[in-house]
């Protein structure tokens, strides 16, 4: 077959792998639906000529001091940057870019609900669940909790439950709740949920 010859093979993997690379990358750190690959092969191709050009500076670098043909030490180094370590970094700049707040005004978020939002932001807090059926369950977001992306359903899990107080106390909360080795808070229960600063 044409397309398996040696040279062709070579151009593919050297136009396909940092665009899919990054991809992957991007999609670990920003929720989304699932990638389907071969219907964004132009893109991902888009992408590793995006970051060939984004390291053109090292390329010609490469060329003008012949590393190519004479110090092939430093090619090495060069290209395990161009392919592996340059692809892995543009996606978490433009993440953290797309976070900044002059950018922000002009840009959509890259979150995909207020819901990633916030828990993206891993801020720990004290949590009071309002449940659809009116009654309220308190816990504990920390280190050890999680909360699902999208495109999963809306879950939670709270590392320590906490028993509430009356609804006109100011004190919310009352004490750990003994025994208990968290709370896990399911899709379709969750009215609203009230965050405290720890």
């Amino acid at each position: 077959m044409e397309f398996l010859k040696a040279e062709n093979l070579f151009f593919f993997i050297t136009m396909f792998l940092p665009g899919f690379i990054s991809v992957k990358v991007y999609h670990s750190i920003v929720a989304n639906d699932n990638y389907d690959f071969s219907k964004n092969l132009l893109e991902i191709i888009g992408y590793s000529v995006i970051n060939f050009l984004l390291n053109s500076w090292l390329i010609l670098l490469g060329i003008s001091n012949d590393w190519i043909f004479i110090q092939s030490s430093w090619i090495y180094p060069s290209i395990f940057w161009i392919f592996f370590i340059s692809p892995v970094l543009w996606p978490i700049i433009l993440n953290r870019l797309l976070r900044w707040r002059i950018l922000k005004r002009y840009v959509l978020s890259n979150q995909k609900s207020a819901w990633d939002y916030y828990f993206n932001l891993r801020r720990s807090a004290y949590v009071i669940v309002h449940l659809n059926d009116g009654t309220r369950v308190g816990g504990y977001f920390g280190t050890n909790s999680y909360a699902s992306r999208y495109p999963c359903k809306e879950a939670l899990y709270l590392e320590t439950a906490w028993e509430l107080r009356d609804v006109s106390d100011e004190r919310k909360f009352k004490k750990v709740a003994e025994q208990t080795n968290g709370l896990l808070i399911l899709n379709g229960n969750i009215k609203y949920i009230e965050f405290f600063t720890t």
